[in-house]
């Protein structure tokens, strides 16, 4: 097993003549856009926001990657891999479900977000479209005993899709938030919420125990690009985990690859494609900042094939549980009116036959009196033929 402790840490500026600086300001995006061409930095949060609320959007994290996850043999023989590939084009059935971004607040809890994001993704593609279940984050953060602390420190990576396949995961919708703001929010607490079993809406009839849904299998994808193209190609979107540092909270557009500023914390994404742009190979993920971060409104590119912040390190995915579809019983009435004819059938089946059988002989009997009388008319007349 290996524990990743990732502390905030102020930005390092090599070769900038700004030797104090105040977070999200325009002098570092300035410093970012002219110190490199790959992608470009802006500003995507309200004017009063300060350091310390995108801080505790990442405060200190510990996230456990454990290493005896299965890792999943990669077949590559007879696979083309396009240049390009966007699962909402590949299932489009799925589209508004791939492509729903999410906003995880106030909440350290990227990983939930993005593993049930990828198994909402891989529920409605195996079900080809006729089941877009959307699973809970909450469900994990509060239920889930040995997945996080809550909302300060992060979570344990592969537990909640243990969770997910061992104790099934719960339908959650979005909340009315899509920005960072200067409250926390009230869904999320700093200590752990206790796990409710009850719906908030009046109207959804099924029990907790009856809206489980769950996974079949998890696994980790082998770390190697071309291994994780035909993973996405073959099941759907997967869950990615990289080193954010400052700079990426500009990310407005372009290629994303490391410039400058401290290390955050390790974040949790969700891949689904990839391209190139300008010549640089990319990966195409989806971000849970809310659809107002980065102009591709919370879809982001991170250069692909060469591990950019560890991105192609850790990788993991599963395969959702499809329940098992059952004819509707039939209703008493007609199972009555079948009845007596289906008893009738099956009591004057020996008789038929035995009819049947007769008739066949009674048939057969007479045409061989035909044949014989035939034969003694030929005889006769051929007797008085002789005498005349």
């Amino acid at each position: 097993m290996r524990y990743a402790f990732c502390l905030y840490a102020l930005a390092i500026f090599p070769l900038c003549e700004v030797k104090k600086r105040q977070y999200l300001t325009k002098t570092f995006i300035d410093f970012i856009n002219k110190n490199q061409s790959s992608w470009r930095a802006g500003k995507f949060f309200l004017e009063n926001v300060t350091s310390g609320n995108f801080v505790h959007l990442h405060p200190q994290l510990v996230l456990k990657v454990v290493d005896e996850v299965r890792v999943k043999d990669c077949n590559l023989e007879d696979l083309h891999i396009p240049d390009s590939f966007d699962a909402r084009k590949e299932w489009p059935h799925c589209a508004d479900v791939i492509g729903n971004i999410k906003d995880q607040g106030s909440c350290n809890s990227c990983w939930a977000f993005s593993s049930t994001g990828v198994m909402t993704d891989r529920l409605c593609i195996q079900s080809e479209g006729e089941v877009k279940f959307q699973f809970s984050p909450q469900d994990i953060l509060n239920c889930c005993e040995n997945c996080s602390t809550g909302c300060v420190r992060g979570g344990f990576w592969s537990r909640g899709w243990r969770y997910w396949t061992e104790s099934g995961i719960v339908s959650g919708g979005d909340y009315d938030s899509y920005q960072v703001s200067n409250e926390e929010s009230e869904y999320y607490l700093e200590t752990k919420s206790p796990c409710i079993k009850s719906c908030n809406n009046p109207h959804y009839n099924i029990s907790y125990a009856e809206d489980k849904h769950f996974g079949s299998d998890y696994y980790q994808v082998k770390p190697a690009e071309e291994c994780i193209q035909a993973e996405i190609m073959g099941n759907g979107p997967v869950e990615a985990v990289f080193d954010l540092h400052e700079d990426f909270s500009y990310y407005k557009d372009g290629v994303y690859t490391y410039t400058i500023g401290g290390l955050v914390s390790l974040h949790s994404v969700k891949i689904v494609g990839w391209g190139v742009e300008n010549g640089n190979p990319y990966w195409l993920a989806v971000n849970s900042w809310g659809c107002m971060w980065g102009k591709l409104k919370g879809f982001f590119k991170i250069r692909r094939g060469v591990n950019e912040c560890g991105i192609e390190q850790h990788v993991l995915a599963g395969i959702a549980r499809l329940e098992a579809k059952t004819e509707a019983p039939q209703s008493s009435a007609e199972a009555k009116t079948e009845e007596p004819q289906s008893s009738a059938t099956s009591s004057s089946s020996p008789w038929l036959l035995v009819a049947l059988v007769s008739a066949g002989i009674v048939i057969a009997v007479t045409a061989i009196a035909l044949f014989v009388k035939k034969k003694n008319m030929e005889s006769v007349i051929n007797y008085f033929r002789m005498k005349s």
